[in-house]
C-alpha cells in the first residue's frame, strides 16, 4: 500500500483495539489506541482538512491527541474503503455500515 489513512481494529474479538495509521511515500505512522470495537456503534471520523496533521475521532473524541499524523507528503486523489478481515480461523465476523458521510471542500 503506497498512499492510506487508515481506522482499524487490530486483534481478536476480546482485544480489538482501534490503531490510527497514515501512510505515505516518505513516512508511516501507526499508533495503536485504548479505544475498543466492541458490539456496539461507533461513530469514527477522519479528518484531513490539514493533511500535515490529520486527525481521527471516535464518537467525537479525538483519539492520540499527542501525535502528529503527517500525510502531506501523499500526492493524488484517495478513496474511502470500509473492510472486515482476518487472516486465520474460521469465526464469521460482521461489521454493521450504518451510514458513510463525505464532506468536502470543493
Amino acid at each position: 500500500m503506497a498512499q492510506a489513512c487508515l481506522l482499524h481494529g487490530v486483534g481478536d474479538a476480546a482485544s480489538n483495539k482501534l490503531t490510527c495509521r497514515t501512510i505515505n511515500t516518505t513516512l508511516t505512522v501507526s499508533k495503536t489506541t485504548t479505544e475498543t470495537l466492541e458490539a456496539t456503534y461507533k461513530v469514527l471520523q477522519i479528518d484531513f482538512s490539514n493533511r500535515a496533521n490529520v486527525k481521527f475521532y471516535s464518537n467525537g473524541a479525538r483519539l492520540k491527541t499527542n501525535q502528529i499524523f503527517d500525510w502531506s507528503a501523499a500526492t493524488g486523489g484517495c478513496q474511502p474503503l470500509i473492510q472486515i478481515g482476518k487472516s486465520s480461523s474460521t469465526d464469521v465476523g460482521t461489521l454493521t455500515i450504518d451510514y458513510l458521510l463525505l464532506e468536502s471542500i470543493r
